[in-house]
């Protein structure tokens, strides 16, 4: 009986460790679900972001094609574009290209 008791304590002592080692664990994989779940926002937000961009590229690109634009003339339209390197910064004028890709062409006087 002695004896008995002696291996209920080793073994009570054994699942104490192993009730220890799974806390630890849990509380490592507890973290990582934060980590992720926080990295997860971010990239929920930056989707948000992307789609108000396309969004607004959308309705510039509507807004265009509800002028008239044609292969032939060239159509007064104000847009965004790179600028580091260019010194005109005057009227601004789209067209349509025959291509599929680069559908418009524009020019900055």
């Amino acid at each position: 009986s002695q004896e008995q008791v002696r291996n209920l304590t080793g073994q009570l002592a054994e699942s104490q460790e192993q009730v220890r080692n799974l806390t630890g664990q849990l509380a490592e994989s507890q973290e990582q679900v934060r980590n992720l779940t926080g990295q997860l926002t971010e990239a929920q937000e930056q989707v948000q972001n992307l789609t108000g961009e396309i969004a607004e590229s959308d309705d510039q690109v509507q807004n265009l094609t509800d002028q008239t634009v044609s292969r032939d003339s060239w159509t007064e339209y104000d847009f965004e574009f790179e600028d580091n390197w260019n010194a005109c910064h005057g009227e601004q004028y789209v067209k349509l290209t025959g291509y599929s890709v680069g559908k418009y062409v524009g020019v900055v006087l």
